[in-house]
């Protein structure tokens, strides 16, 4: 460093900036965020340094070798000094790592954005934004990201709107947040055609647009951004506001796959494996797991082990001990679902000794870190009687904490359990107000179901309205539970709001199931099977259930019992018997079907009079041994 500083004072007026040009994008250096004009070496110097010391990349004390320089050459005569720019792993090597240097960074940046440099108002912003290197200051964020805004850098600007639309150090404004996305789309940046896609499909800045969705997403694609390709894909593989396609979905997660990224690689081979949007390929499916897990990442090890702890899926394949050592594996990579899963496998005692305790601690502890998947994760086993731990209390207070740390689950399950009274007594209230929460991040289902509730009662009349407008806007941009449920209203009728009319039922049904929804299939066939005159047509009603069970729902067998049964003697579609139907649902693990069934041979309803098998049926629905009852031999 010396001979450098004996460069510049002896007259050399090219200067050598130290800078790492070849350095990973962070998640503050998205692509495609582009700059009026090109900022000034120097500036650009400094921003680098700062982002030495941001990440620790460098050893200290090379750090300041190359701060001493970059300061001498600020202090030059700018007139007299050009600079240039070099690789510094070619003057350092192996820089070796040290501990981030907040304080460093923020003064690096400060430097560079006095010398010109607008991203590094960005990359000062975001470290005030996310508070992990240095106090968290909102206020001073949002004031750096307008400056930089104002200086022409258009990364600046989706900033912007993601505290608009969040509220984060200023009142939502969600039209302000829009109009700031499309200045930056304008400009090229792929983050905010993500983000205007985003809003567009949630629903959350206005109608919900598929069409304007698919666009926006489609142009982020066009621009090279993969996570464009992943958004796409997931659209058509959910089928929430498009017709469901997995074949597109499938399609779009090859390309993204193709392009490097690790999620969509995993999906396509997941696809592969079960035939979903693809031929069927086991052995190929099971092959790009194999290869993924292989590669130095997480990603690939998480995924096979999903796949050999899941029996249904690895059938023959079936190897919970392999799993749990791809989580261990995965872990020690910094896989932070791998150890949740590693901590669940544990508590349940599945590839690896029972370790309750042990489980419990890990779930603990990364509760404790601030990780809200596993605080979720904690709620789901107290919730369901797993290994002991059933505890509603503990279950709620899980929920209420991961929904605390941000999972995006949390507070939709907590509005399912108050709205059943299934864990806990029923409290339409409590379930309102928490998808009210669930729906403010932009969850169009809890949105839905908030608004099914209001209609349904809970809340005031004028929300009752509201609430019902918004379900009928929904339905009509293709959201299809939307549709179900205005299927469901009109079916049952809501006083004062909504007309009893089975035959509007029936036609949102049938307009959901062409969209493929199971749920509306069966509720379709129900009417057709037993429903009004007018509306009756027994035979298509029972192809449309079966349908719905032969794809694996062995639920739809109940529904389809229960429907026959209520058609009595007018069912003339002669292809199926309320007792088959039930059977066939009994088989499929439904104990429910067995009470029908004791039901049916206890009341003779269109069978003789059994009371014998009626308690043997029972027995079965019980869990009780009835082997050599002669039930299924009858």
């Amino acid at each position: 460093m010396g001979l450098l500083r004996h460069w510049i004072s002896g007259g050399v007026w090219t200067i050598l900036a130290l800078v790492l040009w070849g350095s990973p994008i962070k998640a503050a250096e998205m692509p495609g965020e582009r700059i009026v004009e090109p900022a000034p070496s120097l500036g650009r110097a400094y921003r680098k340094l700062g982002d030495l010391y941001r990440d620790g990349s460098l050893a200290r004390q090379k750090a300041k070798h190359v701060q001493e320089f970059l300061d001498t050459a600020r202090h030059a005569s700018p007139k007299s000094v050009v600079i240039s720019v070099i690789d510094p792993s070619r003057i350092f090597g192996d820089p070796g790592q040290s501990p981030p240097d907040g304080a460093r960074a923020v003064s690096s940046y400060e430097v560079a954005g006095e010398l010109g440099d607008p991203e590094a108002l960005v990359r000062l912003g975001d470290l005030y934004r996310q508070g992990s290197v240095v106090p968290k200051d909102l206020r001073a964020a949002l004031a750096l990201f307008r400056m930089a805004r104002d200086r022409g850098y258009a990364g600046a600007r989706w900033r912007l709107a993601e505290m608009m639309l969040r509220g984060e150090g200023l009142p939502i404004d969600r039209n302000k947040a829009r109009a700031e996305l499309e200045i930056a789309a304008a400009a090229g940046v792929s983050t905010a055609m993500l983000m205007l896609g985003d809003l567009a499909a949630s629903g959350e800045a206005g109608p919900i647009d598929a069409e304007a969705a698919v666009s926006r997403w489609q142009r982020a694609a066009d621009a090279g951004e993969v996570r464009g390709l992943v958004r796409l894909a997931s659209l058509y593989y959910d089928g929430l506001i498009v017709p469901r396609d997995s074949a597109k979905a499938y399609r779009f997660f090859e390309e993204a796959g193709a392009k490097g990224d690790s999620y969509a690689a995993v999906r396509t081979a997941q696809m592969l494996l079960v035939g979903d949007g693809v031929a069927a390929d086991r052995a190929g499916g099971v092959a790009r797991l194999e290869a993924l897990a292989a590669t130095p990442g997480a990603d690939g090890k998480v995924a096979l082990a999903d796949f050999y702890s899941n029996r249904d899926q690895a059938g023959d394949s079936f190897d919970p001990a392999r799993a749990y050592s791809l989580y261990v594996s995965a872990a020690e990579r910094g896989s932070r679902s791998a150890r949740l899963r590693m901590a669940i496998m544990q508590v349940h005692g599945e590839g690896t000794a029972a370790n309750l305790d042990g489980g419990l601690s890990i779930l603990r502890g990364m509760v404790a870190d601030g990780d809200g998947s596993a605080a979720f994760s904690l709620g789901e086993l107290f919730a369901t009687r797993t290994a002991g731990l059933s505890d509603p209390s503990a279950a709620i207070s899980a929920y209420e904490r991961a929904d605390k740390l941000g999972d995006p689950r949390a507070a939709k399950r907590l509005g399912d359990i108050f709205a059943s009274g299934n864990l806990v007594p029923r409290e339409p209230g409590k379930a309102l107000e928490y998808y009210r929460s669930a729906a403010s991040r932009g969850d169009v289902l809890a949105r839905l179901k908030a608004d099914e509730l209001a209609v349904r009662g809970t809340g005031t009349p004028q929300e009752a309205q509201t609430a019902l407008v918004d379900i009928k806007r929904l339905a009509a941009t293709g959201l299809i539970d939307a549709i179900v449920v205005v299927g469901d209203l009109a079916r049952t009728g809501v006083a004062g709001l909504v007309p009893a009319d089975e035959t509007a039922a029936l036609a949102s049904y049938l307009l959901a199931a062409d969209k493929g929804s199971r749920t509306a299939t069966l509720r379709a066939g129900e009417i057709l099977i037993s429903g009004l005159p007018a509306n009756l047509d027994p035979a298509r009603g029972v192809s449309m259930m079966l349908s719905v069970a032969a794809a694996g729902d062995a639920s739809a067998y109940l529904a389809l019992g229960d429907a026959l049964l209520k058609a009595g003697s007018g069912n003339r579609s002669g292809s199926i018997s309320p007792v088959e139907a039930f059977e066939k649902a009994g088989a499929g693990g439904i104990s429910t079907a067995y009470l029908r069934l004791g039901d049916i041979y206890r009341d003779g309803a269109g069978v003789p009079v059994d009371g014998d098998r009626a308690a043997r049926y029972y027995m079965k629905a019980a869990g009780l041994d009835s082997s050599g009852d002669g039930i299924d031999g009858q």
